[in-house]
């Protein structure tokens, strides 16, 4: 196994709770594009640095930040509106949604404002990795390596859609207060420690 292919588009998936954000005046909603939850990839587990310093956001200020129906790039019929700001706070990456004045822009509002859309999914790509162990020791070399956690340091966020089906529990068209996704951060944490446990109970029994 080697190190994850710097720049390759990735993308992570959400479950939400109810736009409370929505504001019809300006048409926004306000949305948690990322956060630095474990997300398990092919390679490993893989964890999102949601520092300032890790979040690469200046395509926003210049070419801007599309928001997709499904990460479709393949026509402008699938542009939903864009992001009119985005920061990282240190465990998130969180952002303003601006619904285009488009047949598909309209019904996307729709479904977000009525609830029936609720996930939102991040489409970006990682320049630079660190691999850590079990143990939480720096990994250089990955060969021959198991349950490793790569953390991405820096990251571009592309693109981001509005998505049908869920899976990643913290990215989110959000709510005023959401304790559900403290629910899901909790959850998702829990388990990250549970396979560390079970993994390290492994090689001490082999």
């Amino acid at each position: 196994m080697r190190f994850p292919n710097r720049g390759q588009h990735l993308v992570r998936r959400s479950i939400q709770t109810s736009p409370t954000t929505y504001d019809p005046d300006t048409r926004t909603v306000e949305c948690v594009i990322a956060t630095d939850s474990p997300v398990r990839r092919f390679f490993g587990t893989e964890i999102l640095s949601c520092s300032a310093n890790s979040v690469d956001l200046t395509r926003l200020f210049g070419a801007g930040i599309p928001v997709l129906d499904s990460h479709s790039q393949g026509s402008i019929d699938k542009v939903l509106g864009r992001l009119t700001n985005a920061r990282a706070t240190g465990r998130e990456v969180l952002g303003t949604i601006k619904f285009s004045a488009t047949e598909a822009g309209r019904l996307a509002e729709g479904m977000v404002r009525r609830g029936e859309l609720r996930s939102v999914s991040a489409g970006y790509a990682v320049d630079e990795w660190r691999a850590e162990d079990a143990e939480g020791r720096e990994v250089l070399a990955v060969e021959g390596e198991d349950d490793l956690t790569f953390y991405a340091t820096r990251w571009r966020l592309l693109e981001l859609s509005i998505v049908a089906v869920p899976a990643d529990g913290n990215a989110m068209i959000r709510s005023r207060g959401y304790p559900m996704a403290e629910l899901a951060r909790a959850r998702m944490e829990a388990r990250q420690r549970m396979m560390s446990r079970y993994a390290r109970v492994l090689r001490h029994v082999g």
